[in-house]
């Protein structure tokens, strides 16, 4: 009696539990019918959106990972490894990716593990651009103060907050021990505060690729050039700005995937700054971004433009911006400065770029 007493109250509890997983199931597929209606997403699998929502993938993320979809068409094999990516770096900043307080030079620049960083004044960068629209020339800059290197630089009209290209870095023969190139994402932004910064991968002869960021936050830097790079030349790069009003983020947050090319599955560890101060804006309005190539110099005060170094075809390819609520090619009308610099006519003039405004770029650089 008490046999049949007991299953009938087990069977009882696992109807309960039966009853209560279908309704959590219905509730939760009504809350996906729901968030794709309003969000418009059709072409992320009903499965991979509920997982990504169920482990805590922000709304912004997910949305922007619909925008690329229209954009990119991928395969299904390049979605899931997207997605798998996503889930894999929702762990929080983990050690690596915090600021490193590398011990510093006379004049300034980063000693690391690696090799020596040469400072850049990033505030006097970006405080010297332009608010120009609609620009599809190219300009040269000379600036005898700095002679830390030679660079090439598209930058966006304000109000966006992500970008995303294909890239390919460039080939690299005769690298000098001083030379540092750079294949990267710069931006600025501002709120109560400003902020100016460097992404992207930085390369140190006898290491190769680093992942790295450079950020200057009210006067006051932080970096970390020790994020790892798995390897691989043909990438598929996304820089996004994250406002701590957004769930799941309680700062300002700029984070950098770089991914493999025909895969798009990580190539390296996710490149994640949390700012320190309230430097964006909710709309992203004074939020600027630019792709770059750089051929930077650790020396004695004079830039060495014979050192020998050679950075060869370096790209960028299909490359996109977004506003909060919507995405366009980079082309002239959303370009505010395009540029190639260094201290000197004959510095800049190292920089040899070819370009369709502004969404194919190639440059090579020759200190040789």
């Amino acid at each position: 009696m008490k046999k049949i007493k007991f299953l009938s109250t087990f069977m009882m509890v696992c109807l309960l539990i039966s009853g209560f997983l279908c309704n959590a199931y219905a509730l939760e597929q009504q809350s996906f019918e729901i968030y794709a209606r309003e969000n418009n997403i059709t072409n992320i699998p009903e499965d991979e959106l509920i997982k990504l929502r169920k482990f805590g993938v922000v709304e912004e993320e997910i949305l922007s990972l619909s925008q690329q979809i229209e954009i990119y068409n991928p395969t299904k094999i390049q979605v899931e490894n997207y997605i798998q990516s996503l889930l894999d770096d929702k762990d929080g900043l983990s050690v690596s990716q915090k600021p490193i307080d590398y011990k510093k030079t006379e004049s300034g620049d980063s000693i690391t593990l690696y090799g020596i960083i040469p400072y850049y004044d990033l505030v006097q960068k970006w405080n010297t651009s332009s608010n120009l629209r609609a620009v599809s020339t190219l300009s040269d800059v000379t600036n005898s103060s700095d002679q830390t290197g030679v660079y090439y630089s598209v930058r966006s009209t304000a109000g966006h907050n992500q970008m995303t290209s294909y890239a390919t870095l460039p080939s690299l023969s005769s690298v000098d021990s001083n030379d540092r190139p750079y294949q990267m994402f710069t931006f600025r932004t501002s709120n109560n505060k400003d902020a100016y910064g460097d992404i992207g991968l930085v390369y140190f002869p006898g290491t190769g690729w680093k992942g790295f960021y450079n950020v200057v936050e009210d006067g006051d830097r932080y970096e970390n050039y020790s994020i790892n790079f798995y390897g691989g030349s043909n990438l598929y790069m996304h820089v996004q700005f994250h406002d701590a009003s957004e769930k799941n983020y309680s700062v300002d947050t700029v984070i950098l995937t770089i991914k493999d090319a025909s895969t798009w599955s990580n190539a390296a560890k996710e490149i994640k700054y949390e700012f320190v101060t309230d430097c964006v804006d909710s709309t992203f309005s004074t939020t600027k971004i630019a792709k770059e190539v750089t051929l930077a110099q650790h020396n004695d005060g004079t830039l060495d433009i014979n050192s020998g170094t050679i950075m060869s075809n370096a790209q960028y390819s299909q490359t996109y911006l977004y506003t909060p609520s919507t995405y366009y090619q980079f082309n002239s009308s959303y370009c505010s400065e395009a540029y190639r610099q260094g201290p000197t006519d004959s510095a800049y003039e190292k920089v040899h770029p070819t370009y369709i405004p502004w969404t194919i770029d190639e440059v090579d650089i020759s200190f040789n």
